[in-house]
């Protein structure tokens, strides 16, 4: 069953007559309208109440109690908020399923409005930090919703046969085989490499050549989330954690004498289990010993000369390690990308022309790649999708 929105009146009364000129065709069933859809996505302003209206996404969560294995909450939700002028206040009802590793949870619907606590709109205008959290209860597990990211005006009718098919939506990056650098789908076109933006989660480490997997030997989430600075500037934030996340924010122009530098700090972060050997292979001493967690967090510049050759733009994502997939399976190089982490330090070759090493990890200085799943795309000018802080993903 397809979302149904909220139209406008015009549609229910075109509907009407439409309906009303086909009485004779009864023996014919007749196609309901097409739902009145609009991309268009206003600021939030706190004393403007009618653009809180609108359906929206979690960005920060937090869960009680954590898992006993290596697990990634990811929230499949649409949360709708309404402006109520009766109460003065901002309204809410939800439909959220968890989306783990190898498991999902409970599809779980809250179909009548309830009051929504206090809330601060942050810094990019659509993202709102709420005073109390949203709590939803999934089995001996709580979700808490601390934060929640504007995604359009339109609000999501829930019904008592919403199903969760209903609400999950599929993401999808850039394709690598398009060289045609008009097509959106294309990652040679601006575009297209904008597709990279977004939430992901690792599913796969390749340790020292030992392949490890996401939910059984690790844990990790990546966001990807440029911002639009005053200078015209292109920032990146990655996170990548083992549970495994990452997110990744990059700005055009940072700088007023450079306005086309690309700045990306990408931050990593990996919680491993204790019981996997790529623990000794991934983690240094120091990190075994305070919860098995890897966390970094680098800040990439790249000049336009690094990205102004055949790649376009996509070079400033290859060239921080993230690397489009050219096999000849769709699916995967639609949906996945490999994350090969970089040191931030430029190193410039004989030739005049500069690269990221590659960085190492553990004791021993082993080498890494990863495999990424995208789950959520974002845009310029925003916030990441998902926030990823340092805290354990679960517990042993």
């Amino acid at each position: 069953m397809k979302n149904k929105i909220f139209k406008p009146l015009f549609v229910a009364l075109l509907t009407f007559a439409v309906l009303a000129g086909c009485e004779a065709l009864e023996d014919k069933e007749v196609q309901p309208p097409i739902p009145w859809e609009t991309e268009k996505n206003t600021a939030l302003d706190i004393n403007t109440r009618s653009t809180f209206m609108g359906n929206y996404k979690p960005s920060k969560i937090t869960l009680s109690p954590l898992p006993n294995a290596p697990e990634v909450t990811y929230l499949n939700a649409v949360i709708n908020i309404f402006p109520n002028n009766e109460t003065n206040a901002l309204d809410y009802n939800y439909a959220v399923q968890k989306q783990g590793y190898s498991t999902t949870g409970d599809f779980i619907k809250n179909i009548p409005f309830a009051k929504l606590s206090d809330v601060e709109i942050l810094s990019d205008k659509y993202t709102i930090n709420i005073a109390f959290p949203i709590e939803i209860q999934d089995g001996t597990t709580t979700y808490y919703i601390h934060q929640l990211k504007k995604i359009n005006d339109n609000m999501i009718n829930f019904t008592e046969e919403t199903v969760a098919a209903d609400i999950i939506k599929e993401y999808k990056v850039c394709d690598p085989t398009i060289k045609n650098t008009t097509d959106d789908n294309s990652c040679a076109s601006i575009n297209g490499a904008m597709k990279y933006i977004g939430y992901y989660r690792v599913e796969q480490i390749t340790c020292n050549n030992d392949i490890y997997i996401g939910g059984q030997d690790f844990a990790g989430e990546m966001v990807a989330a440029p911002t639009l600075g005053e200078d015209s500037m292109f920032q990146m934030v990655h996170n990548v954690l083992f549970l495994g996340e990452m997110v990744a924010a990059p700005t055009l122009g940072e700088d007023p004498q450079n306005p086309l530098d690309v700045s990306i700090p990408i931050t990593l972060k990996i919680q491993v289990s204790n019981n996997s050997n790529l623990k000794d292979c991934l983690l240094t001493t120091e990190e075994q010993n305070t919860g098995n967690i890897y966390y970094s967090n680098d800040k990439f510049l790249l000049t336009n000369k690094d990205y102004s050759g055949n790649e376009g733009l996509l070079g400033a994502f290859s060239k921080v390690g993230l690397i489009g997939l050219t096999t000849d399976n769709e699916e995967e190089r639609t949906t996945q990308i490999d994350y090969a982490p970089k040191q931030n330090q430029k190193v410039e070759n004989s030739d005049g022309s500069t690269y990221f090493p590659e960085k190492t990890f553990g004791n021993t200085g082993n080498n890494a790649t990863m495999r990424l799943k995208f789950m959520q795309s974002s845009t310029l000018n925003q916030l990441p999708v998902i926030v990823i802080d340092n805290s354990p993903y679960f517990k042993e």
